[in-house]
């Protein structure tokens, strides 16, 4: 992880190149909120957009939720039209969906960015997702975590990067036609470049690539500090839009930002990037343990569509350190809670029933347990 005294595009190229983020004639999608993490994030993917031959698109989700909403968008169509960068801009009914799901704004407000990322990203062809979070949000995700009593996965702070198998992602949702409630809501619009972005012979084969295209988050500020990002802009001259409920305390993360990371940062200036190390050998021995849970995994579990058996007997040979890593690869709904009540299910002496969080049940019978999940689960994936 560690870049010296690069600079913020010298780390940037060095995290890209040590988790071999951005492969030549990558198609990648830039979510662009109109931070300066998002901004910064697309100026560096322009700078090395001609050296690895990457192929251009940004994705804006407005979320309704701030008066300013309006004027983020504007910025970030001007930004694109003005670089040249395909703009598309999803308007998405965020407190509508928080309050027919019973979920908390944010966690609302991210379920829906992501699954639109998704979808576009598959109606781009683009197979990877850049997103801009940086070794600050790093620190915080750790502190939630920790807060939370998240294990070490939730530890290891954000991951640099995540796919996703075709297999597993969602149906598409059109863009027109019958509208449904959650995602057909939302209202999508294009800003086509004036020069890079998609080129048009890609455009051709995008719907031979729907819904095969295997989709990779990455995240590749992930080791530059936030003031290293607004100072590398302003040298720039490159401007951005600030969020102004960034501020607002009633949100966890804001809370912890305002009052928690300014204390860690005089017990020791280097606190965020000592977490974002700390992060990265933790993540370094989760992928270890997981790749042993994954063959363990095949040796104790059958999947099927919404069911998941495991063999009790075969299960109960392993330790508790990687019983918790199959249940999460097999049923990664799971949380904690509800993965520490499954091992206890799994040690009794009779049968029986078990609800779990998210829509998922469990039913032990003849030294199987069988979990099963609901129709919610399964239709909002």
């Amino acid at each position: 992880m560690s870049s010296g005294k690069l600079s913020v595009p010298g780390r940037f190229l060095a995290t890209v190149k040590q988790y071999d983020l951005l492969p030549d004639g990558s198609g990648v999608l830039v979510a662009v909120s109109g931070g300066a993490d998002s901004v910064c994030l697309l100026d560096l993917l322009r700078l090395v957009q001609a050296r690895l031959k990457l192929r251009l698109a940004a994705f804006h989700l407005n979320h309704g939720l701030r008066e300013t909403a309006a004027r983020d968008e504007s910025f970030v169509r001007t930004l694109c039209r003005d670089w040249g960068v395909e703009l598309v801009v999803v308007r998405a009914d965020v407190a509508g969906y928080a309050k027919r799901h019973r979920l908390g704004i944010e966690e609302a407000g991210r379920e829906l960015r992501y699954r639109h990322m998704e979808r576009v990203a598959r109606k781009l062809a683009c197979d990877v997702i850049a997103l801009g979070h940086t070794a600050n949000d790093n620190l915080e995700t750790m502190l939630l975590n920790l807060v939370r009593g998240a294990g070490p996965r939730g530890l290891a702070g954000i991951p640099v990067k995540r796919s996703l198998e075709p297999d597993y992602q969602k149906t598409e949702v059109p863009s027109r036609g019958p509208r449904h409630s959650e995602e057909s809501d939302d209202e999508e619009s294009r800003l086509s470049p004036v020069s890079g972005g998609i080129p048009h012979s890609v455009r051709n084969d995008r719907k031979a690539q729907r819904g095969r295209t295997k989709i990779t988050f990455i995240r590749p500020l992930i080791d530059i500090e936030r003031g290293q990002i607004e100072q590398h802009l302003r040298a720039r001259g490159i401007a951005w839009v600030e969020d102004e409920s960034n501020a607002d305390p009633k949100y966890r993360r804001n809370l912890l930002r305002r009052e928690v990371v300014p204390v860690l940062a005089r017990l020791s200036e280097a606190a965020v990037g000592n977490a974002r190390r700390a992060a990265q050998l933790l993540a370094e021995e989760g992928d270890f343990l997981d790749g042993l849970a994954e063959a363990a995994a095949r040796d104790v579990a059958i999947l099927s569509p919404g069911r998941v058996r495991i063999d009790i007997l075969k299960f109960n040979d392993y330790n508790n350190i990687l019983k918790r890593r199959i249940l999460k690869r097999v049923l990664p709904e799971l949380d904690s809670q509800a993965v520490e009540g499954v091992l206890e299910f799994c040690n009794r002496d009779t049968g029986g029933r078990l609800s779990l969080t998210r829509g998922v049940r469990a039913h032990r019978h003849r030294g199987i347990i069988e979990f099963e999940r609901t129709k919610e689960i399964l239709d909002n994936g």
